[in-house]
């Protein structure tokens, strides 16, 4: 395999990782679709502005030009402090508008306040001032 097909099946695993059509893609770097296909047929490649652009959206560029993952950052929480975190969130969230949630719905709510929280600081706030918001 060429290494013009790695790099756009990497580019195609990226897209498809972030959750992002072809279509959508190509509109959020103002490009067609047809270069996306092409990309990811690896008929072509993305140039630095597109692949700028690209990991703006989330995708792990050094993963697609290289097939190696970035590692995290050192200044990210650690798991265990970031789930914490979302649990004690959701909870005073929870608590601020009087609303007790069945055991599913209150772990769906913990998982996405956990997928807001990235970095340290007033991130929990944020999480409750979201609940309070959509209660």
């Amino acid at each position: 395999m060429q290494i013009k097909e790695q790099i756009g099946e990497r580019f195609k695993e990226e897209r498809k990782l972030l959750g992002i059509s072809q279509t959508e893609l190509a509109e959020s770097l103002g490009a067609s679709r047809r270069s996306i296909i092409d990309w990811e047929k690896g008929v072509a490649t993305a140039n630095a502005e597109v692949l700028s652009s690209f990991h703006k959206l989330g995708a792990d560029i050094l993963y697609i030009l290289t097939g190696k993952r970035e590692h995290k950052k050192i200044t990210s929480i650690d798991d265990k402090d970031r789930l914490q975190l979302a649990i004690e969130a959701v909870e005073e969230g929870l608590e601020a508008i009087q609303k007790k949630l069945p055991a599913n719905k209150k772990a769906e709510l913990i998982v996405a306040a956990y997928d807001l929280i990235t970095e340290p600081g007033n991130a929990g706030e944020k999480v409750v001032k979201l609940i309070r918001l959509v209660a």
